[in-house]
């Protein structure tokens, strides 16, 4: 389970950061399953353990922000 705060959801995909090491971050697609009381239900694409990031999302207010956003992360890889 992860925050509906830390959900991405593009409309074609819906993701997740992931903090790596402090300061390295993963974008990660995920398949979700069912909401409520604030979570989403995480089915494939996290593990246990991971760091989800929850905050910051405020910042990608639109898909073209989305996608810079997501492709300065995957570079960074």
């Amino acid at each position: 389970m992860v925050p509906e705060e830390a959900v991405i959801r593009s409309g074609t995909r819906d993701l997740v950061v992931l903090e790596r090491e402090p300061g390295t971050f993963q974008v990660a697609g995920v398949t979700l399953g069912v909401s409520g009381n604030g979570v989403w239900e995480v089915r494939e694409g996290v593990e246990e353990g991971d760091v989800v990031v929850v905050s910051a999302q405020f910042l990608i207010d639109s898909e073209s922000n989305l996608t810079e956003a997501i492709r300065k992360l995957e570079s960074d890889l």
